[in-house]
């Protein structure tokens, strides 16, 4: 019997929600996206609140707490997670809070499988998000975003990239909120300063990898679809 996970719309969430792409969201089917089966927004009444189907090894955050990583399973979590990004991406659409929490696993029989989660963060391309008081998470924005606000997929690159450090060195590469104040952070994104483990560290050519997705300059990042021609090559 298929099992679904019940979850509450905190106020701050309901607020930072595109509304117009709702209908988009829901009609979403990709095996690499983890989808909205029923959502209720409507506050009239009862609380707003989301219901997608179960994932069995929850969030990829909490699974590296209990489990190593081995290179095969990140090789498959990169292939999954570009393959979500583009096919979003292909429609016009940024995920904009791409992060470890946001990455599900469900695993059938020896195959794990990696899905975007949270699908109520997306945005369209080319809108603004907002930092002022929004609900977003400040280690993962892209320089571009501080600097304009602007919305564009290759901020989903930068934040895989982000993800991908993290996964390697445990540590955010620009900060992280508990330890530094977000200002400190924002401006170590906008000037690319990393204060984590330095990229050398990480091995080759994951090392690589990440640096192209951390181009500072969003035209120089490659899209979804240039980083999979890449691994496939």
């Amino acid at each position: 019997m298929k099992k679904n996970i019940k979850k509450l719309i905190s106020e701050d969430q309901l607020k930072a929600i595109e509304k117009s792409i709702i209908d988009i969201i829901l009609d979403l089917d990709h095996p690499n996206i983890n989808p909205i089966e029923k959502l209720q927004l409507n506050t009239s009444e009862i609380e707003a609140f989301s219901i997608t189907p179960f994932c069995n090894l929850t969030s990829l955050n909490e699974f590296i707490d209990k489990y190593p990583v081995s290179l095969e399973m990140v090789n498959v979590l990169i292939m999954d997670t570009l393959t979500g990004l583009s096919y979003l991406h292909s429609k016009k659409l940024v995920h904009s809070d791409l992060k470890l929490s946001n990455i599900l696993m469900h695993k059938v029989g020896k195959k794990i499988t990696f899905k975007l989660g949270d699908l109520l963060t997306l945005k369209r391309e080319n809108t603004v998000l907002k930092i002022k008081g929004g609900f977003y998470t400040p280690e993962i924005i892209a320089p571009e975003v501080y600097e304009s606000g602007m919305v564009t997929s290759k901020m989903d690159i930068w934040s895989f990239g982000v993800l991908l450090y993290i996964l390697f060195t445990k540590k955010y590469p620009f900060g992280d909120r508990r330890n530094i104040p977000v200002s400190k952070i924002k401006e170590n994104i906008k000037s690319k300063c990393i204060i984590g483990t330095p990229l050398v560290s990480v091995m080759e050519p994951y090392n690589h990898f990440i640096e192209l997705c951390l181009s500072k300059k969003p035209s120089e990042r490659p899209t979804a679809k240039d980083l999979l021609k890449m691994i496939e090559q």
